[in-house]
């Protein structure tokens, strides 16, 4: 591997960190909003460069925090709650649930990464 290359990998999982492990330790401190603030802060301080993969490391990183929050909230109510809403949903049940709720997060995460990067190219 080259070294930019890997300075590139490190960035990349700077991002997915800072998402969600941040978002992790912030849940009770700051809105479900927060994985757009952290990935519009891992975009702005970490893309200096990286022509792609930024939204994709956005996206893991909204994935990795609302699906294993989502998943940890439904173990403490023995999924009763996910299946209500999975109900609502058609039918899906609670690990639909906790899959659509991760996909949102990830979605989240992904367009904060990116919108960083584009204001860090736009200044």
């Amino acid at each position: 591997m080259k070294k930019n290359e890997l300075s590139g990998l490190m960035r990349l999982t700077a991002i997915v960190l800072l998402i969600a492990v941040g978002g992790w330790y912030t849940a009770t401190l700051l809105p479900w909003w927060r994985v757009l603030v952290l990935g519009l802060l891992g975009g702005l301080f970490f893309a200096d460069g990286l022509k792609k993969w930024v939204f994709a490391a956005g996206f893991l990183g909204g994935i990795l925090l609302w699906g294993l929050h989502a998943s940890y909230l439904s173990g403490l109510n023995g999924g009763i709650l996910g299946e209500r809403i999975g109900g609502l949903f058609g039918g899906i049940g609670a690990t639909g649930a906790i899959v659509l709720t991760a996909v949102l997060g990830g979605l989240y995460g992904g367009l904060g990464a990116w919108t960083g990067k584009l204001v860090r190219n736009a200044v």
